[in-house]
């Protein structure tokens, strides 16, 4: 939306998704190549993240709030997904939150965060 400054403000644009659009996002954002500046990330479990996405371990200069997961579903590791998006997110830049979804046992999933859920079904890795 726009900004309540004056008429001369910018758009504000939060980017983010879901599993792999949300790690595609995380990278764009990382190699910065997009043509605006975004304001925030915000990422539903985006997989897959490790330190090596991109090389050279860039970090993610933007507020974000990531949701993840505590326990591996839907063969998402939580070490490459929503925890990894969030490590490797700058603390200094607005903050950073990482909101961990107990799944112990078993009754929410990665695919929680779609319409119809996907094709693992609960499978747990």
């Amino acid at each position: 939306g726009r900004g309540s400054g004056p008429s001369d403000a910018k758009e504000r644009i939060v980017i983010g998704g879901h599993s792999s659009s949300g790690q595609a996002a995380f990278f764009a954002s990382q190699e910065r190549l997009f043509n605006f500046e975004p304001v925030a990330f915000f990422g539903l479990d985006p997989y897959q993240i490790s330190d090596r996405t991109p090389e050279g371990n860039l970090h993610l200069n933007l507020p974000a709030l990531y949701w993840g997961f505590t326990k591996t579903t839907c063969f998402v590791n939580v070490d490459k997904a929503a925890l990894a998006a969030y490590r490797l997110t700058s603390p200094d830049v607005g903050g950073r939150i990482l909101y961990a979804i107990k799944n112990n046992k078993n009754h929410m999933t990665h695919c929680v965060f779609t319409d119809r859920g996907c094709g693992m079904g609960m499978f747990i890795v």
